[in-house]
């Protein structure tokens, strides 16, 4: 009796994890090619000090949006990131003649994408520290039409932590 029960278990066992949906998240710098634009923008604040914590949740939704702000991935590993919106507590970002495209080298590997800087001196030679990369983000999805990338930014002594999910469309 023992014997049947543990094969039943067994089976069960088997086919839960047979019919386990895969999580695709390897990711090839070919697929993220293109022009991204920002459709939501979800920010997570935690904060703690004093015995006190505080969580802050903030979404952008479309509206908050402008036809500049994007993330452009080339094929030759440059992007650029451009931002116009209104963003943080309604702070509104207004684009003047003299602003342009951020431009960063990308690397993809999984579902991280590194980014490093490109608009500091030297920071292709790798002199200054900027061989290193700047920013380091979890690609949560991507397939054809859509691209979610997570930042997380923690302070040293972990009295605050910062989750920002951007939500893109990928353009013409």
């Amino acid at each position: 009796m023992k014997t049947k029960y543990y094969l039943v278990v067994a089976t069960v066992i088997m086919l839960g994890l047979a019919s386990c949906k895969k999580d695709n998240t390897h990711v090839q710098n070919n697929q993220i090619i293109g022009k991204w634009y920002v459709n939501k923008l979800a920010i997570k604040e935690q904060t703690t000090g004093t015995g006190i914590a505080t969580i802050t949740d903030t979404t952008y939704l479309s509206n908050d949006f402008t036809a500049d702000d994007y993330f452009k991935f080339n094929s030759d590993t440059t992007s650029a990131i451009s931002g116009y919106g209104t963003f943080f507590h309604g702070y509104d970002v207004s684009k003047t003649t003299a602003e342009s495209e951020i431009p960063f080298s990308y690397f993809v590997k999984g579902s991280t994408l590194t980014l490093h800087c490109l608009w500091l001196p030297d920071c292709n030679t790798g002199s200054n520290g900027c061989n290193t990369p700047i920013l380091t983000e979890t690609i949560l999805k991507l397939d054809a039409h859509n691209l979610v990338i997570r930042d997380v930014q923690q302070g040293s002594n972990s009295t605050y932590k910062i989750t920002t999910d951007t939500y893109y469309t990928r353009g013409n």
